[in-house]
């Protein structure tokens, strides 16, 4: 497996763990935001275009069992598009050639 911030400086795809940019001709904008379900997969970006179980990925990123409901995925019709502050699926990643960018931000609630 790749270095996924070598791969995203290469393709000029720089995510961060509370920003991506996505192209956003590469999917439609029925977004939704949800937790993972059994059986979901995705193709997370530094992995060569392979496709992997998003249980396996958190199991790989040693994330806890308890944590990983509270990871929220953006999904779109065509498939999930990030796993929010851990690695986008590269299928629909910023390239040179995009024109149309998404600007996908989480922040965290101001404390009252």
């Amino acid at each position: 497996m790749k270095d996924p911030a070598e791969v995203e400086r290469a393709l000029g795809t720089e995510t961060s763990r509370t920003s991506v940019m996505l192209d956003a001709d590469r999917f439609t904008k029925e977004l939704r935001v949800r937790t993972w379900q059994p059986g979901d997969t995705f193709l997370p970006l530094g992995l060569d275009g392979h496709s992997k179980k998003l249980q396996d990925f958190f199991s790989d990123m040693k994330l806890p069992r308890d944590e990983r409901h509270r990871i929220p995925l953006i999904v779109a019709p065509e498939g999930i598009l990030w796993v929010v502050g851990y690695r986008p699926d590269h299928r629909f990643c910023r390239t040179p050639s995009t024109r149309h960018i998404l600007l996908a931000e989480v922040k965290r609630p101001r404390a009252s």
